[in-house]
């Protein structure tokens, strides 16, 4: 059987990287406030991350590195592959504009960036 190159057959679909952060906490039985809590990220700014109203950016994912164990890298991949994706399939990004996301202490954690 001839294999079949992926190029030849892409996906018509991507996996948000929301989901796939709602998906990594409630596998770990971590809620948002227990989140907020250990990694000093506002739980609104993870609520919007996880609705997609926001990028991961390197202080996000740097806080979801400590949070949940993966390292920051695959986070910020995670989201450069979404984008690259969503502009393949024409997957419109919705992204808070000239807004800054804080962490508890109220300093700034990242820049909401449009698309």
């Amino acid at each position: 059987m001839a294999k079949v190159s992926m190029r030849e057959y892409p996906p018509n679909w991507v996996v948000t990287p929301g989901e796939l952060v709602k998906d990594h906490l409630a596998g770990a039985g971590i809620t948002r406030n227990h989140f907020a809590k250990k990694t000093g990220l506002a739980a609104e700014t993870l609520d919007a991350v996880i609705a997609d109203k926001i990028r991961i950016t390197e202080d996000i994912a740097e806080a979801l590195a400590a949070g949940l164990g993966l390292p920051a890298s695959f986070w910020m991949n995670l989201q450069a592959h979404f984008e690259s994706e969503a502009k393949r399939l024409r997957f419109p990004l919705n992204y808070a504009s000239g807004e800054q996301s804080l962490t508890k202490a109220g300093t700034q954690a990242g820049t909401r960036v449009p698309a």
